[in-house]
């Protein structure tokens, strides 16, 4: 096969997959939220309910972090100390849970 004709063929699944990721989003968008229970965890500070995580803040950011082995985990630590305070105070990033 030709270059051109991989570039156009290529081009034309490009097209393909920006269409589909379209409908996902729409398709996300749509889903109405649903409620959830309110579960009790388990910390190293005692039983926790999902409720209590969120604290005043309407949005929980949860990372599940498996620790210094992977540096993902740690990844996501390092840019969660660097943030702004402000950016910070608007979610509620909480403690470990077992």
């Amino acid at each position: 096969m030709q270059y051109a004709d991989a570039s156009e063929k290529l081009g034309h699944y490009r097209q393909q997959i920006a269409e589909l990721r379209g409908k996902m989003r729409e398709l996300q968008q749509s889903v109405e939220p649903e409620e959830v229970s309110d579960y009790e965890f388990s910390t190293t500070e005692g039983k926790l309910r999902l409720s209590e995580l969120f604290a005043d803040k309407e949005y929980l950011l949860v990372i599940h972090n498996i620790g210094a082995g992977c540096r993902y985990c740690t990844l996501w630590a390092r840019r969660f100390q660097r943030d702004p305070p402000a950016h910070r105070k608007s979610r509620c990033l909480c403690r470990r849970l077992t």
